[in-house]
């Protein structure tokens, strides 16, 4: 018997205004986790990435999802065996990384145009580890209007286990080979620092979420 998948879409809400609150108006029977939640920025969730369900039997939530994604690069589509309660956290723990030797920033891999510069900039072993919880993910390259789908190479018992306690730390060639590719694709901080405490100001939360010093 063949083992179930269940399909996603990965929905950066900084890019939109009021994405959060029209997905909770206008589909609320849909499922969705903020990657987020347990993080410094849980209270942040109309300007988070959301984990969205997305049955084939959902059509109107697929094509606003599609409109979005049109609207701003701030889409893309996972396939996975694990569901979304096992699934969201997973990722929550992808959005840590380390740089210059243990400074803990925040990987926006939820934006596309960072996503499709992964593959490249991580290492074999950090890339296996990175995407072991897919079995697919694929989004639209805006600049090409291309849709582009990550090779997924299995991990190994090896891989998760060297990250299991620890974030995965990027090289210095790393970090500016992200930085050169989010300039390119017209975003400008591939990482952010994590903040010591919950911002508290009065921006919108899509600007919350560009400030800080650009890594």
């Amino acid at each position: 018997m063949d083992n179930p998948t269940h399909t996603y879409a990965l929905l950066d809400c900084s890019a939109h205004d009021h994405a959060w609150r029209e997905l909770s108006a206008r589909f609320p029977d849909a499922q969705w986790r903020s990657l987020f939640d347990g993080t410094p920025e849980e209270h942040l969730t109309a300007a988070a990435p959301l984990l969205i369900a997305t049955p084939r039997e959902h059509e109107a939530l697929i094509k606003w999802l599609a409109r979005l994604e049109q609207a701003a690069p701030s889409v893309s589509w996972i396939t996975s065996p694990y569901t979304l309660p096992v699934l969201a956290p997973m990722l929550t723990r992808r959005l840590n990384c380390e740089i210059d030797g243990g400074q803990l920033v925040v990987m926006r891999f939820y934006d596309p145009r960072i996503l499709l510069g992964l593959p490249s900039a991580l290492d074999a072993q950090q890339k296996r580890y990175f995407f072991a919880p897919v079995s697919a993910w694929s989004a639209l390259e805006p600049r090409r209007q291309q849709r582009y789908s990550i090779d997924i190479v299995p991990a190994t018992p090896a891989d998760i286990a060297r990250y299991a306690f620890a974030p995965i730390s990027l090289t210095l060639a790393q970090r500016d080979q992200l930085r050169h590719r989010a300039r390119h694709a017209g975003r400008h901080r591939p990482l952010r620092l994590r903040p010591h405490q919950p911002y508290a100001g009065p921006a919108r939360p899509a600007d919350v979420l560009r400030q800080g010093e650009p890594v």
